[in-house]
């Protein structure tokens, strides 16, 4: 009961800390509206997201429709309300699992030193070398558009992160007391590394991990953009910017214009929450 307690007072802490910074209480807000537009964004929409109106093509935002429509009678509120759960989907999925690759990576690289080990961290180095959206873009060419290969592309980008991230973690860790009272203690490697390393290394995993999702957001709106992710007439924000491009030089900015802010607006939500969490999780820099 008591460890409920705990962790209970600790995330009305967290929430206490955040509220009363504003920048912070504002990407809270951000990526809690997106986390909800998830479930609810194409229900909350005025008109089906993925249906052209004939007649209603390239209307100016109205009260009728707040974003106007596109070049095919869409209603880009509509479609940007429906394009978070396309999106943040396929942020939080391609993160969470470059999460689970690269932490147990990290830590089996980390806790032994052969050959293998370094090898291994020198491959993570190499795939690390490459240009981020160049390589996402490459494997989603190879591999073929759609969500699920957008996903894969960033959990395989990205994995190096946290692969390089918990090897550091691990490496300090390894020599404390603790680890060496539990060999003493006669555990196997597998208890010492997953039971006593690992919780000890995940805080600044999850603050790289919050961080690493506003860029996923925009590493898929990027693929996207470029035509080599989702395809239309999906509601998706960079399927969207690309579509509303040539619209500009004829005076229709909305079209690719909110989409774009949509973009901004989540990108700078969840780096907000993981600058957070890397202040609140440290306690050389936290200041209640």
């Amino acid at each position: 009961m008591s460890g409920k307690a705990t962790k209970k007072n600790e995330v009305f802490s967290f929430l206490r800390y955040m509220l009363h910074r504003p920048g912070y209480a504002f990407g809270l807000a951000v990526v809690v509206v997106s986390i909800v537009l998830i479930f609810f964004g194409a229900a909350l929409a005025p008109y089906p997201p993925e249906t052209a109106f004939s007649g209603f093509e390239r209307l100016p935002p109205s009260w009728e429709h707040l974003f106007g429509t596109d070049s095919v009678g869409m209603d880009v509120f509509s479609r940007v309300l429906a394009g978070t759960k396309i999106d943040v989907t396929i942020a939080l999925v391609g993160t969470f699992l470059s999460v689970i690759i690269g932490i147990p990576l990290g830590l089996v690289i980390g806790y032994y030193k052969s050959f293998f080990s370094e090898l291994i961290a020198r491959a993570l180095d190499l795939i690390q070398s490459f240009p981020v959206f160049v390589l996402a873009m490459v494997l989603v060419a190879v591999r073929g558009g759609g969500v699920s290969n957008i996903i894969m592309a960033i959990s395989f980008v990205n994995a190096p992160i946290y692969a390089r991230l918990m090897r550091g973690q691990t490496l300090e860790q390894k020599n404390k007391a603790y680890v060496e009272a539990s060999k003493c203690a006669g555990n196997p490697d597998w208890v010492i590394i997953f039971k006593h390393i690992l919780p000890n290394g995940l805080t600044p995993v999850f603050a790289q991990a919050t961080v690493n999702l506003g860029w996923a957001i925009l590493l898929s709106a990027g693929i996207s953009f470029i035509g080599a992710g989702v395809q239309s007439p999906t509601a998706e924000w960079g399927l969207m910017v690309s579509m509303g491009t040539n619209e500009i030089i004829l005076g229709q900015w909305w079209t690719s214009f909110f989409p774009v802010v949509a973009i901004a607006i989540t990108v700078l939500g969840y780096s907000l929450l993981g600058d957070a969490l890397q202040h609140y999780l440290n306690p050389l820099e936290r200041n209640d």
